[in-house]
């Protein structure tokens, strides 16, 4: 990574350390290993987010307002 990206990545990690809710995936840590950035994150069980939009747009299904904002 040159400088630039190092920078970007360093805010979107303070950015997802700031974000709580309960339909927020929680960031614990991170590490760099064989040049590789590795993110440790809660596990999201029933899938991700990618696979739940997929699964309801083959549907023609919508988010309801209670899969939106969870326990809010």
């Amino acid at each position: 990574m040159n400088s630039k990206e190092q920078e970007l990545v360093k805010d979107e990690i303070t950015l997802m350390k700031a974000l709580v809710g309960p339909t927020i995936i929680k960031y614990y840590d991170s590490f760099i290993e064989n040049n590789s950035l590795s993110l440790v994150m809660e596990f999201a069980q029933g899938g991700s987010l990618c696979d739940k939009i997929a699964d309801h747009k083959k549907r023609e299904e919508l988010f309801t307002n209670e899969q939106i904002l969870g326990d809010y």
